[in-house]
């Protein structure tokens, strides 16, 4: 059976929420808790992965994204996603001090990734730049550090922003969740009102099979 391609979960390291938390996707998952536990707090964090700016995702009465989920130097948001059947990349979200990076990297999710050797039992989680550093250092390839306009444009497989950066082009080609020439914009026009606005209505198309 093949695996079509989809967020697979998302590991927030450091965040609003202390310590390492585990979100499941590639399955039913339900969020359950009291009234403003931190649900719908979660759920925002979904579109981002697909290309929505950060800033759109958090509510006026919170603080901006960055200070509200990626508080320190090591925090982290990583999305853990399939492109095919042995394929498994992540995109890690990390402060910039003054906004978000984005890198994307080639090869599943792991703790051992993220936290340096301690002689207590408590985990010393690395820096952005240790991090990639090291990942580098072992052969694992990863992009250089990326805007919210690249990452979109890389994930979405959008040509008419890819085709006027060969270096973009490269890292389409390594890590977009789309693997033939498509894109999702169509699907993003509904979906990502679905989960802001909670306004818009599902209208599947044919067009969109390919992504799934």
């Amino acid at each position: 059976m093949n695996t079509l391609p989809s967020l697979n979960r998302i590991i927030l390291i450091n965040t609003h929420m202390s310590g390492i938390v585990e979100l499941k996707l590639n399955g039913h998952t339900n969020i359950c808790g009291t009234n403003a536990s931190g649900k719908t707090t979660l759920q925002r964090l979904i579109p981002v992965f697909y290309g929505e700016y950060p800033s759109r995702v958090v509510p006026a009465t919170r603080d901006s994204f960055e200070r509200w989920y990626l508080p320190t130097e090591q925090s982290f948001i990583i999305y853990e996603y399939i492109r095919s059947e042995d394929e498994t990349c992540q995109m890690v979200l990390s402060s910039s001090g003054s906004g978000v990076d984005y890198r994307l990297v080639s090869k599943a999710f792991d703790i051992e990734d993220y936290a340096a050797p301690s002689l207590t039992d408590e985990r010393h989680i690395l820096t952005a730049k240790e991090l990639s550093r090291n990942l580098k250092r072992d052969g694992v390839i990863c992009s250089r550090i990326l805007n919210t306009k690249e990452f979109k444009a890389i994930i979405q497989n959008d040509r008419a922003v890819l085709s006027s950066n060969r270096d973009l082009l490269g890292f389409a080609r390594l890590f977009s969740l789309c693997l033939r020439a498509v894109t999702i914009l169509d699907i993003l026009k509904n979906w990502l009102k679905l989960f802001i606005q909670k306004k818009a209505k599902w209208k599947p198309s044919k067009r969109w099979l390919p992504l799934f």
